[in-house]
C-alpha cells in the first residue's frame, strides 16, 4: 500500500518484488511507462511539473501482471486552479493513461474507485489526533503545501513525548528523494526510533 509520493517506491518494487502479489495506491504522485512511451510532461501552478518514470518494458510488464487498485479523492478540480496544489492533482489525473489497455494495462485492474466527499468531511484527523498516547514524530518540508495542517496535527497531538521537525527549504516532496533533505529526515526518524522502541 502506498500513498502521494511513495507511490513511485511501490511502483519499483512491485516490478522487482515477487514478494508484491498486488499494489493499492493512494493518490500516487506518479506513474511508470515503458521507456519508450513516456507522456509529455504536464505543467500545472505546482512548483514541480507531473512526468511520467520511465521503467525498461521488462519492469513494466512484471508489474502490471499484478493486480493495481488506484484511490483518488472525488474532489478534484476538472479546471486548472489558482491553488497549486489542487491544480497538481488536477495534472496527476492525466497519468490515468497509465490504465490504457494500448500500454499495456493489466487485464484485472480495477478502475478508479472515489471516496466519498461526505464521508471525508466527516474525517478530523487533526480531533482523532488528540486521543493519542504513543511517542509522535512529526517531520515536514518548510515550504511544503501540507505544512500547516502538519503543525495543527502537531499541536493537537496529545502524546506527552512528540517532536516536530521541519526541514529547510523541503517541499512536500523533496522528502521523497531529495538530496539536500532526506539524509535529515532519515537521522530524525532514526534516532526517534532508537529512543522509543
Amino acid at each position: 500500500m502506498t500513498h502521494s509520493q511513495g507511490g513511485v517506491p511501490g511502483w519499483m518494487i512491485g516490478s522487482a518484488s515477487d514478494d508484491v502479489t498486488a499494489i493499492i495506491a493512494i493518490e500516487p504522485g506518479a506513474f511508470v511507462f515503458p521507456k519508450e512511451e513516456v507522456p509529455e510532461k504536464i505543467v500545472t501552478k505546482y512548483p514541480m511539473a507531473i512526468e511520467g518514470i520511465p521503467v525498461s518494458d521488462d519492469d513494466y510488464v512484471s508489474l502490471i501482471k499484478k493486480p493495481i487498485v488506484v484511490y483518488f479523492g472525488d474532489n478534484i478540480p476538472s479546471e486548472p486552479s489558482k491553488v497549486p496544489a489542487w491544480d497538481f492533482w488536477r495534472g496527476s489525473e492525466g497519468a490515468e493513461y497509465y490504465f490504457d489497455y494500448k500500454r499495456g494495462a493489466a487485464v484485472n485492474r480495477v478502475e478508479f474507485v472515489s471516496w466519498s466527499q461526505l464521508d471525508w468531511q466527516e474525517f478530523h484527523p487533526t480531533e482523532i489526533v488528540k486521543d493519542l498516547k504513543q511517542p509522535y514524530l512529526m517531520i515536514c518540508g518548510e515550504n511544503a503545501f501540507t505544512r500547516p495542517g502538519a503543525e495543527v496535527m502537531f499541536k493537537n497531538a496529545g502524546s506527552e513525548n512528540k517532536k516536530l521537525v521541519i526541514i529547510p527549504k523541503a517541499r512536500h516532496f523533496d522528502l521523497y528523494d531529495g538530496e539536500d533533505y532526506v539524509p535529515t529526515a532519515i537521522e530524525n526518524i532514526t534516532e526517534f526510533l532508537q529512543k522509543n522502541i
